[in-house]
């Protein structure tokens, strides 16, 4: 324990001494000693960076005008190296130009044998020509006349009649339904004219009559005929007056052997319709 307190005593006598030592170098200063000091350096660290700033700025600028400087010199260079190669191309464009002319020059300038050849070569043209123009004169084709793309069709006038007046006569016979549609003239149609075109028949003839008179007309197709029967013309039909009644048709006064699609007709034919309650005509 002795121990342990006596170096504790040295160690504090040897950290005195040391404090005192340390105390004795240091300047002690007052306040305003080392205020004024402080200004003093600000003032000198100031001036300092204002100097190096301006040195910086005009090494800067002066850096700049070098590159500016270099950068047009550069350009005048390659300005005047593109220059000089261009004329150099044109002056050899130039002589080549000139010297393939000559040579063209040369080359046209016929000798005398070509000359020669060309003369007699255009007297063999010209002989050829002659004879050419001979044969073609020759042999020229005749103008084709232009042949009608269609026929014109033929047309005539026919007379047509379509007659009911029979059924005026047998009213008792006559139904009903079938009275109103009889006219007081007895006919529906009386000697209208009728033109026709060159192959038609009295069939087609009939159709015609009933489209420009506004008349109902009933007909069908039979093929064993190869014909059109009619079976009602202004709504009056077959069997509406007996079993034996309905439609007959003439031409010229008789009655054909064919069906009316079959009868082809001719100018100034007359053809008539009529209406039949026995199966012949007039009765």
């Amino acid at each position: 324990m002795k121990k342990r307190k006596i170096k504790a005593i040295v160690m504090l006598l040897i950290g005195i001494a040391t404090f005192v030592f340390l105390c004795s170098r240091l300047d002690i200063k007052s306040v305003k000693q080392y205020k004024g000091e402080q200004k003093k350096i600000q003032e000198l660290v100031k001036s300092e960076d204002y100097t190096k700033i301006d040195k910086d700025v005009e090494l800067s600028d002066v850096e700049e005008t070098d590159n500016v400087e270099d950068a047009v010199d550069t350009k005048q260079k390659e300005d005047n190296e593109n220059t000089d190669k261009d004329n150099s191309k044109n002056e050899k464009n130039r002589k080549d130009e000139n010297v393939g002319k000559k040579n063209q020059q040369q080359t046209d300038v016929p000798t005398i044998d070509q000359k020669s050849d060309s003369s007699v070569d255009k007297k063999e043209n010209q002989k050829k020509n002659k004879s050419d123009k001979s044969n073609n004169k020759s042999t020229k084709k005749p103008k084709s006349t232009k042949t009608p793309t269609k026929e014109e069709k033929k047309t005539f006038l026919c007379k047509i009649t379509i007659d009911c007046s029979v059924l005026l006569d047998n009213m008792d016979a006559v139904d009903e339904n079938m009275k109103d549609y009889i006219p007081q003239s007895g006919y529906l149609v009386k000697d209208v004219e009728m033109e026709v075109e060159d192959g038609e028949t009295a069939y087609d003839c009939l159709q015609k009559v009933c489209q420009a008179k506004d008349i109902a007309l009933d007909a069908n197709f039979t093929p064993l005929y190869n014909s059109y029967y009619v079976r009602g013309i202004g709504y009056l039909y077959e069997k509406m007056a007996g079993r034996m009644s309905g439609w007959l048709y003439q031409v010229n006064g008789v009655v054909p052997n064919v069906g009316a699609s079959g009868y082809k007709l001719k100018s100034g034919d007359q053809i008539n319709w009529v209406y039949t309650c026995s199966g012949r005509i007039g009765s």
